[in-house]
């Protein structure tokens, strides 16, 4: 049975030990930069927040930039994937 399956042996999970909450502090900040990246308040709400992710977003898709040089293109990136990592800390 599964129970006898796992009876006495060590889980991978335990392996890494005890999971650490993050602090209410550096979760705050990350939030308010976040929301900042994408150029919304502190009460935006997750509807405003998808909103606001996509309409920044495909303003600056590289794919939608087919003209631009190099430095132009690698600016584009950076900027895309700052808005991506931002609506992902604050979807997640």
């Amino acid at each position: 049975s599964p129970r006898e399956f796992l009876h006495g042996r060590p889980r991978k999970r335990d392996a890494a030990g005890p999971a650490r909450p993050r602090s209410g502090a550096g979760r705050d900040r990350a939030r308010a930069q976040a929301l900042a990246v994408l150029g919304l308040g502190p009460d935006a709400s997750p509807a405003s927040v998808q909103r606001a992710f996509r309409s920044l977003a495909s303003s600056v898709h590289p794919d939608r930039h087919p003209q631009a040089t190099g430095p132009e293109r690698a600016s584009l990136l950076a900027r895309f994937a700052a808005l991506s990592a931002a609506y992902h800390l604050l979807v997640a």
